[in-house]
């Protein structure tokens, strides 16, 4: 609770001048006994110092009012100045607000101010331990940072005292179980761990497991030193750990900072094999662990004053419907422990919140669970621009997941969840981004937002090479950005001249007016890049590397196989819908008119992105001349510098994109359309160096957790291969059949002899020909491959029936051409593409199973899979260890089909696949035994399997579950004594559409 003091006795108390012990030398007075006063004292008291003005009277007073939580007014009377707050918090950022004006030079008026949002959060997801892992520890933030977790002094104090001044009032901590690091729960004491570990530094490589269950080396269910992957940050007790938790969050509560603990589910870190415990939702053993160990959180810290929680991640999805449910667990563990806690006699009295995420949840599952809740408020949140913040200033993500989803309808409240997974060497700078962003929140249904990333942790800065600033804590480094964002959200109406002023005090020596527009101007690179092209998850795209994942992005895998962000009708001023480089290219070759109104075409988005970027350019050849000794100033600098290169790279990168669309729906025949792509494609590897320079003149790389590493010298490889492939395509491999071309007929019996001529200007890797999906052959480099019926008994005695010929070229630079031709013989020869579906392999007789993912551990449960290759038609067929079934083309090394299966994490198997009466199905084998996936389909909500038996649509047997010639899934049985088709299912060749694939194929 906050401390509050009666106004009556307030005020005669100040009439008095009993109530100010305050600091002796200087004129602020205020109660000693409210920590939020005492800190804006002592902010006071330094700004008074700084500007000369130590006799300057102020003081900090507090009238209660209920009804506006956290405001405050400022009065001024001659050179007097008082604060009056409606509460500790309001009192504290008024006297903030004070020693901000006096430090900056600003005349203190007279003013009232209230919360613009009520709830400004941030999100942290805490490295706490890797024997406890936040949603994803394994990168470098993460790990280097698990030793600060521990520092009270060196990181809590400051970072908190940052998050006061800059009006934050919540601080989410999201992890998998913290609770074994922060309290020794009742009847499961063994279970809490001592001590603090962090991952080895030569461990720290690029595909581990998110939970580091590959560390595991000795295979024993636990993390530990005898396992050689891990290594000792900190001895402490787990008592010293519940010590240092409290001074942490009451250091929280004393700068008015609420805390809420986030949990993924179903995890219970180290505590797995004791006491019966596992990570299985329906186990009693586990729920009740997960239940004591938050009531005991709870219970320990009465600082907590929210529980968040998100049903998924490490669930099972498959038990949908049923008293195991994954919102069944929430709500008799989470849910349930704040009851508990409320009833226990330790219990100090709060209001606490309840956050369940609609992340993997619908409403009325939800409402199902928690309709007898009476714990205090219940809230949802959402994620507002998915994983990308830096977007749209009203991203249509709000709309497309909570329109019509009945939380709204249902009367929740809702965080958002504003996810900055965009930026995290480049410091942002743009007070109008961060203004309108927050100006368009859906304010009538949120309760306010929490901003963070969810593979980085904003600890201490880790990749300076600058000796003044390594180090230092990312809220320092980043200050602008996190005070822009807090202090907005406070007071929406700060203007540009207020953050002039703040530039100003922070950077004296600098012409302000040319900082702020130049740091505002090319901080709109990555938000438009966004706008242009957009994938909504934090693994997709990873602008400052050019990455998704690990994957380099070229032309094809960025701007031809992504769609512009969707944007209201009506966009924030500021944006403009895009256009995609496809539709664009397709009007262009269409001979239409390429004027799409009001819309950004993709060389429109090229020309703004340069003209961010030669605004910086140019205001840079000034400022650097300014900078003087001021190191941080500096590399402000070079970040708005890189910042501007990155922009100048992406907009000739999406010109090449542009002119290398419009060449290739061309024919391939406008060799000057393809010289535009080339000249621009390389202008943008020259970009990229220059980038790279900039970066490496003042930052060490780094490996990210979702992105992997960010070296910038390495990805230039990249950036100069795809130049080399660009200009490789001025001159395609070629393929003609000799004497056929489509239709061309034969009579019945005739003996095939097929010839090509190829051509390939780089060199020619290999030619191959298949006949009705099956290979016939491989002619390696031969540039006039032949296949005689004589060699081949494919092409010999052919039978009436049309032929698909598809012969497939690849050059040295791993560019693949096709042709197809259909060939008839016989006069009445069928349908074209009959043989689709025709029956190359039985992968399963009726009555058959397989089994997969057994084995004590995840790596024996990996290679306990079921798997046959098929070469004829070039695919693996594998039931995994995930339980799905999989077709993996060799080709192009990519899985064509995947059976669906919310369910497919390695270690919750066994698994079955069984083909019983015609229908194919897998099954979790974890009690409960649940279904996976069918060929009749599945409703996941009702736990029934929903179409007809063959039996019960009139097929019969013997039934097959067939590989076919084209790559299909298929179930045969018979009808009327004929084999019959009952089922099938295509492949699937979204992410490998389009004739070019830079990529040699596997042999």
């Amino acid at each position: 609770m906050m401390n509050k003091i009666p106004c009556l006795l307030l005020v005669r108390a100040c009439a008095l001048g009993l109530l100010f012990p305050g600091v002796l030398k200087a004129s602020v007075k205020y109660d000693a006994q409210i920590p939020q006063v005492v800190f804006a004292a002592q902010e006071i008291n330094a700004a008074l110092k700084e500007a000369g003005r130590e006799n300057l009277p102020v003081s900090l007073v507090i009238k209660p009012d209920a009804d506006t939580p956290e405001a405050f007014q400022i009065k001024t009377s001659g050179s007097v100045i008082e604060v009056t707050g409606s509460d500790a918090n309001g009192a504290m950022y008024g006297g903030i607000e004070v020693a901000n004006y006096l430090k900056m030079g600003l005349p203190i008026k007279n003013v009232s101010r209230q919360p613009f949002v009520e709830k400004r959060g941030i999100k942290s997801n805490l490295p706490i331990d890797v024997r406890a892992p936040s949603y994803c520890d394994k990168g470098t933030a993460a790990q280097i940072n698990i030793v600060n977790i521990w520092d009270y002094e060196g990181f809590w104090v400051p970072y908190l005292d940052d998050l006061a001044r800059y009006r934050y009032n919540l601080l989410s901590l999201w992890t998998t179980h913290p609770y074994v690091h922060m309290a020794k729960v009742p009847g499961y004491e063994d279970a809490s761990l001592d001590d603090v570990y962090r991952l080895k530094e030569e461990y720290l490589v690029p595909g581990i497991s998110n939970k580091f269950e590959d560390m595991d080396k000795n295979h024993d269910g636990y993390l530990t030193m005898e396992d050689g992957t891990i290594e000792l940050v900190k001895k402490i007790t787990i008592d010293e750990k519940v010590e240092h938790w409290k001074k942490v969050f009451q250091h929280a509560e004393d700068r008015g900072i609420e805390i809420c603990l986030f949990s993924w589910t179903v995890f219970v870190s180290e505590a797995r094999g004791k006491y019966g415990i596992t990570e299985d939702q329906s186990n009693p053993k586990t729920i009740d662990f997960v239940r004591e160990s938050v009531k005991e959180a709870l219970l320990t810290y009465p600082q907590v004053k929210g529980i968040g929680v998100t049903s998924g991640e490490n669930d099972r999805r498959e038990l949908d419907g049923s008293p195991d449910s994954t919102e069944w667990f929430i709500r008799k563990t989470y849910a349930q422990a704040v009851l508990d806690a409320k009833q226990d006699p330790r219990w100090v009295d709060r209001d606490i919140r309840f956050i369940f995420r609609r992340h993997g949840s619908e409403c009325e599952w939800v409402n199902e669970v928690m309709a007898d809740y009476d714990g205090g408020v219940l809230d949802t949140s959402v994620k507002y621009a998915v994983a990308h913040m830096y977007s749209s200033r009203r991203p249509q993500e709000w709309e497309k997941r909570m329109d019509g989803d009945g939380w709204l309808e249902a009367g929740y409240k809702v965080w958002l969840n504003l996810r900055n997974d965009d930026l995290f060497m480049h410091r942002f700078g743009s007070p109008d981004f961060l203004r309108e962003l927050i100006r368009n929140f859906p304010h009538e249904s949120i309760r306010g937002f929490y901003m963070g990333s969810d593979g980085y942790f904003w600890g201490k800065e880790f990749i300076s090479k600058v000796p003044e600033l390594s180090g230092q804590l990312e809220i320092e480094k980043h200050w602008y950005n996190f005070r822009m964002l807090g202090e907005m959200a406070y007071t929406l109406d700060l203007d540009d001249n207020y953050w002039k002023a703040v530039l100003k005090h922070r950077y004296p020596g600098v012409d302000v007016d040319l900082l702020f527009n130049a740091w505002e101007t090319v901080s709109e690179v990555v938000p438009q890049l966004n706008r242009s092209v957009w994938a909504p998850t934090d693994g997709s795209f990873a602008p400052e590397m050019c990455q998704e994942g690990k994957a380099f992005l070229s032309v094809d895998s960025y701007y031809l196989a992504r769609p512009p962000m969707i944007l209201r009708k009506n966009p924030p001023a500021g944006e403009q819908h895009c256009v995609s480089v496809n539709d664009w290219a397709s009007q262009v070759v269409a001979g239409g008119d390429a004027d799409f109104g009001d819309k950004l075409t993709p060389l429109e988005v090229a020309d703004q992105l340069d003209s961010y970027a030669e605004a910086a350019l140019t205001a840079l050849l000034t400022l650097k001349k300014q900078v003087g000794d001021d190191a941080e100033l500096r590399d402000v600098l070079l970040d708005m510098e890189s910042m501007a290169r990155l922009g100048q790279y992406y907009a000739d990168k999406q010109r090449a994109a542009s002119h290398l669309k419009v060449y290739r729906l061309g024919g391939w025949k406008d060799k000057s359309r393809h010289q535009l792509a080339v000249d621009a494609i390389e202008q943008s590897r020259d970009h990229w160096q220059a980038y790279a320079d900039v970066l490496e003149s003042h930052y060490n790389t780094s490996l990210h957790a979702k992105t992997d590493w960010f070296r910038w010298y390495e990805r230039l490889k990249d950036v100069e291969g795809e130049v080399a492939a660009i200009k490789g395509e001025g001159a395609l491999p070629t393929i003609a059949f000799t004497g056929l071309t489509d239709d061309t007929s034969f009579s019945t019996g005739h003996n095939l002899d097929v010839a090509l001529d190829v051509t390939a200007a780089a060199g020619l890797h290999s030619v191959r020909l298949y006949l009705n999906g099956i290979l016939v052959g491989d002619a390696a480099t031969q540039a006039t491959p032949v296949w005689t019926a004589a060699d081949h008994n494919e092409l010999n005695g052919l039978k009436e029936d049309w032929y698909s010929l598809r012969a497939v070229a690849v050059d040295q630079e791993g560019f693949v051409t096709e042709k197809e031709v259909y060939v008839q013989v016989g006069k009445n020869p069928g349908d074209k593409e009959d043989w689709k579906l025709e029956p190359y392999a039985v992968l399963m007789t009726d009555g058959q199973e397989f089994h997969s993912g057994n084995g004590e551990n995840d790596e024996e449960r990996k290679k306990q899979i079921y798997q046959k290759s098929y070469d004829g038609i070039g695919v693996t067929f594998q039931f995994d260890a995930g339980g799905k079934l999989v077709v993996r083309d060799h080709f192009y090394g990519v899985s064509i089909i995947r059976s669906y299966s919310k369910a497919d994490k390695v270690g919750q198997g066994p698994r079955r696949c069984e083909f019983k009466d015609g229908v194919v199905t897998t099954y979790n084998l974890v009690e409960p035994v649940s279904v996976l996936w069918s060929s009749r389909g599945y409703d996941r909500n009702e736990q029934v399997l929903k179409g007809l038996l063959p039996s019960e649509k009139g097929f019969k047997g013997p039934y097959q579950f067939v590989i076919t010639r084209d790559k299909n899934f298929a179930i045969y049985g018979t009808r009327n004594g004929k084999p019959a088709l009952i089922w099938s299912e295509k492949p699937d060749w979204k992410f490998w559409e389009g004739r070019f694939k830079n990529r040699l194929p596997s042999k």
